[in-house]
């Protein structure tokens, strides 16, 4: 029997692309408060912050809400341990590493509450996979909305009034803790129990989904590395105007995240059936193309009169950086649409191989780029290092994956003839 695409996916992806805007928007709207009332100082020191604790965050989620998704059977209370393990790991990680990098105080400060504030997010976030096999979008989307507005209001708030950076992210861990607690957590605990018959232990669980936290933290490392070799070399200014730009860049994560996470449970359903899978990642492929192409002509067309209107003048001059972020853009979509379609069929030890290299031409491209072009190089460097993760990607996904297909239709085929047809169909 075909399984077929659900007929509510029109809604499910309408919530989904209602919280993706906001995850987005919030930090956006964040860093856009902070470069016109802070100053480039406080917005490269807040960048900065992001490029040590977002690497060592995406790692530490091990893909736990992706798991979570496209498996049906498993339980809140392991999920939510490995999630609280995980990102305590995480933290512990990030404040050893301001300890040996010697950092600034306020570099270390900043580093530690954001790492706190983190910890909140992360655990919240985990509950999403337990709300999204059981169709709570909108539970998901209010979350989203409630986390996104956390950044603007105290970011902003603090730089609008001169509190400082520091203050702001202590009151973000508040704010995301406080979230995780009082709305997340009860809302899976109401949709877990009709969906838990096993149990797993939350070491069983991390082994399990330990390939896909390595191959999120390359992912990360590849967008970031740009950013290391900007801050080491340039200096936090210069970070802060790259940040500014790139943000603007990847709006277009937003369709294309939000499209592929609403497609994610269904495609796990759809992995027995070649044809219907095959079909529904073209499409996916061809919506993130069409996001990348549109950002792109965007950047060309209003990319510095864009970016002067959201961060004032100090933005002044960056069309041409903005255009190469908005190419670069365009790979980083296709790698998601890839990353998700490989979750989907439940193949999460091919990934980190997936990413590696293209991970070391990041950090290699970034350091040998920057001290020649600039903030050119970086965004240059950011392009070539998504085009081969691109790249790398396709090859393993249909590699990996053909042949599984193949398997299905000589099954179909072998099922026809057992029923007594004459001319069963051959497998393609």
């Amino acid at each position: 029997m075909t399984l077929q695409f659900p007929k509510n996916f029109t809604a499910t992806a309408s919530w989904a692309s209602a919280g993706a805007a906001a995850a987005a928007l919030g930090p956006a709207l964040a860093l856009a408060a902070l470069a016109r009332w802070g100053g480039v100082e406080p917005t490269g020191r807040y960048a900065f912050a992001l490029a040590v604790t977002t690497p060592l965050f995406v790692f530490a989620r091990l893909g736990l809400r992706w798991a979570a998704t496209t498996d049906g059977t498993l339980p809140l209370a392991p999920l939510l341990r490995a999630r609280l393990l995980c990102s305590g790991a995480a933290w512990a990680a990030t404040a050893a590493l301001c300890v040996v990098a010697g950092w600034s105080a306020g570099i270390q400060r900043a580093v530690l509450w954001l790492a706190t504030a983190r910890v909140g997010e992360e655990v919240g976030e985990s509950t999403y996979g337990v709300l999204q096999r059981g169709g709570g979008w909108r539970r998901i989307a209010a979350s989203q909305c409630l986390r996104a507005a956390c950044w603007p209001a105290t970011l902003g708030g603090a730089a609008a009034f001169g509190f400082g950076l520091t203050p702001a992210l202590a009151a973000a861990a508040l704010w995301q803790a406080a979230a995780t607690l009082a709305l997340d957590v009860p809302a899976a605990r109401a949709e877990a129990p009709s969906a838990t018959p096993r149990t797993e232990s939350t070491s069983a669980l991390l082994g399990r989904t330990f390939p896909l936290g390595v191959a999120a933290g390359l992912v990360s490392l590849i967008g970031y590395a740009p950013r290391y070799a900007i801050f080491t070399l340039l200096g936090e200014g210069s970070l802060g105007l790259y940040a500014a730009a790139a943000q603007v860049a990847l709006l277009g994560n937003l369709p294309v995240q939000a499209m592929c996470q609403a497609a994610l449970h269904p495609l796990s359903l759809l992995r027995e059936d070649g044809r219907a899978f095959a079909r529904m990642l073209r499409r996916l492929r061809l919506a993130a193309a069409s996001v990348g192409v549109i950002g792109a002509a965007a950047a060309a067309a209003f990319g510095e009169p864009l970016l002067v209107a959201i961060y004032g003048r100090q933005l002044d001059g960056q069309g041409a950086l903005l255009l190469w972020l908005a190419a670069g853009a365009g790979f980083t979509y296709q790698v998601a649409v890839q990353g998700f379609a490989l979750n989907a069929l439940g193949l999460y030890r091919a990934q980190p191989a997936i990413y590696a290299a293209a991970a070391v031409a990041a950090c290699a491209l970034s350091f040998a780029a920057v001290p020649a072009y600039g903030l050119a190089g970086a965004a240059g460097a950011n392009l070539v290092a998504w085009a081969i993760a691109a790249f790398i990607g396709r090859k393993l996904l249909w590699s990996r994956w053909k042949p599984d297909a193949r398997r299905y239709v000589q099954t179909m085929c072998d099922r026809s003839a057992a029923a007594g047809n004459l001319a069963p169909p051959k497998p393609s």
